[in-house]
Parts: C-alpha cells; structure tokens; sequence
C-alpha cells in the first residue's frame, strides 16, 4: 500500500508532466459554410413539381420500352435517347428499361451495328453496350483504318464522330491496340479543332469538346455531368422535352434532399459540440459530404450517406487525435484500447 507521504509528490509529478506535454496542434480554420446548412425547410411547391416528376417519368419509360420488331433508325434513336437519359442524370429511374433495350439491341445486331459507316453512331453503340456489360469487340473500328493501318484523315471532318469516338475509347481494355490508337489519334484533332477555333460558330459544340479533352465521360461525376449537359441538350433540336423537364426537376429535387440530409448531418455534428470538445478536430462536414454524394447520390441510398457521413467524421476524429494532439506515449495507450 502506498503511503500517504508520497501522495503530494506523485499528484505533483503528474501535474508537472502534463503542463511539460508539448503537443503538435494545428489550428483549421473554421468551415467556410458557417451554418447556411443548418437549416432546413422545404418549399412549398416541392410536391406538385414531385407529381409533375412522376408524370414524365412514366412518358419518357414508355419511350424506353421495345414492344415487337422495330426499325433498324428507331435502334439508333433509342441509343442516342439512353444517352441522354444517362448524361442528364435520371438513369437510375430507368435501370430495368435501358438494360431490356441493350439486351434487345446486342442479341439483335451482337458485334456488327447497322450503320458502320456512320463514326458517331458506331461509337456510341460500341460505348453505351461496353459501359453496359456487353462483351461488344473493337475490332469493328478497323473499318475506319486504311491499308496502311493510319485512321483515314477524313475522318477530321467529322467532328462529332470524332468526340464520340474519343469517348468510345475509354472503354478499352488492355491489349486493344486500335482503340489506343484511335484515343491518340482523337486526342490530337480533337485539340487542333479547339486551337485553331474550326467550331467556334457551334459554342455548345466546342464547350463539349473542351470538356471532354479536360475529362472524359467515363470519369465525371453524374450530379456535375448532369448539370453541365442540360444546357446543351436544351440547345439540341432533337432534344425530348418531356426527359429535359424531367432533368430539370429531378435535379432540384434531389438536390432538395441532398440539403435535408446535410441539414441533419449538421445538427448531429452541432451537437457533439466538437469544436469546443475537440478543437484539434476538422470542421469539414459539408466537403464530407460532397465526396460521399460522388459515390452514391441517388435518393435511395439516402440513409447510407448519412451513416456514412457520421462514420467517416468519427474516424476524422481519430485521425486528428493521431496527428495533431496525442503524444507517443499516450497513442500507444489509445491504441491498445482501440484494438482491444
């Protein structure tokens, strides 16, 4: 048993060794959002444009339906509208619809499109059934190489075959060495066209291509991508307007949802009183979120974001303490329990 003339100097000790802890803080500066998500309340006329929604959902499924033998043009309208359907963000209404039209157009066609000689219509039929899972062969683009295996330099003059080549390209695998070189090849013309200003009279045409160059569609986020292509899909004469209004409201919709969510995420977060409690600790609730809304932003997943949210933010915390405030000795201890 200790004895009680060497408590003074033990509390002693532990005084003078807590006082001689030098800690390797470093102070964040506070979130740039301040409290604006806080918040949350819902506009009035949230529902009626909801059943406005679900009205032009079921138009635009209707046209996503095959019924019967079709005509070899409607296939290539069907393409492009899958393509608009994915590009504006509301795929995910359709997941069922666009799988049965694929399926329908690969067992249909397999790896010989209908129309070979049409670049852009070739490339996005190639595109769209790769990005689908559809085993579709690249050899079909050695149609466009001549005898010598160069890409023919005709093909410069068409322009939008060639952007939608360029995005075909990127879904290759290892040891397609036509779509390597069709990449490069596009990649070059693609960039004198933007130089040399060959489009400048088609402004929609040339952001496209610039976007494109700087980003491909394989790698952009859906909520960006769907908002920097309603745009131009507005300017678009073959544009479907029951899908653009359906683009539109689907996206403030969503995005009405997506602020509920940080809403409480950021009431969970108020009240833990972190920055007070912890104030070593990253106040970075809203950045959180947005890189988990680039994994999953569909409304259906909306109680795995904020679960997420809430995890990412605890491991945050352990983060911090690792980095900016324990000291050896006492991570070690922290460690141990952790483990434990």
């Amino acid at each position: 048993m200790m004895s009680t003339s060497s408590c003074p100097s033990s509390l002693n000790n532990n005084k003078s060794f807590k006082q001689d802890v030098i800690r390797n803080t470093v102070t964040y500066h506070r979130s740039i959002w301040g409290d604006q998500f806080l918040s949350y309340n819902e506009r009035k006329d949230q529902a009626c444009e909801e059943q406005r929604a679900k009205e032009l959902k079921e138009k635009v499924r209707k046209e996503l339906v095959v019924q019967g033998p079709i005509e070899p043009t409607h296939h290539m309208k069907l393409l492009e509208l899958i393509d608009a359907v994915q590009r504006l963000g509301v795929a995910y209404h359709f997941e069922d619809e666009i799988e049965e039209c694929l399926k329908h157009i690969y067992v249909t066609y397999g790896d010989k499109w209908i129309n070979e000689n049409n670049l852009q219509s070739t490339s996005l039929w190639f595109r769209l059934l790769r990005q689908q899972g559809f085993n579709i062969s690249s050899g079909i683009f050695y149609k466009y190489k001549n005898e010598n295996g160069s890409f023919f330099e005709s093909m410069r003059d068409d322009i939008q075959g060639m952007l939608s080549l360029y995005e075909a390209t990127h879904m290759r695998v290892e040891g397609e060495d036509v779509l390597d070189e069709a990449l490069e090849f596009t990649t070059y013309h693609l960039a004198k066209i933007i130089e040399d200003h060959i489009c400048s009279n088609n402004a929609f045409l040339e952001t496209q291509i610039h976007q494109a160059l700087q980003q491909p569609l394989r790698k952009r986020l859906p909520r960006i991508e769907a908002l920097r292509y309603i745009p131009i899909y507005q300017q678009q004469d073959s544009r479907n307007d029951d899908l653009l209004t359906l683009a539109k409201l689907d996206f403030n919709l969503l995005q009405e949802l997506h602020r509920k969510e940080l809403s409480q995420i950021t009431k969970w977060w108020k009240n833990l009183d972190v920055s007070n409690k912890l104030p070593y600790v990253r106040d970075r609730i809203v950045e959180g979120y947005f890189w988990i809304l680039a994994v999953y932003f569909e409304p259906q997943h909306s109680e795995s974001r904020i679960f997420l949210m809430k995890a990412c933010n605890l491991v945050i915390m352990l983060d911090d303490t690792y980095d900016n405030y324990g000291t050896y000795e006492e991570l070690a201890i922290f460690t141990e329990a952790v483990q434990r």
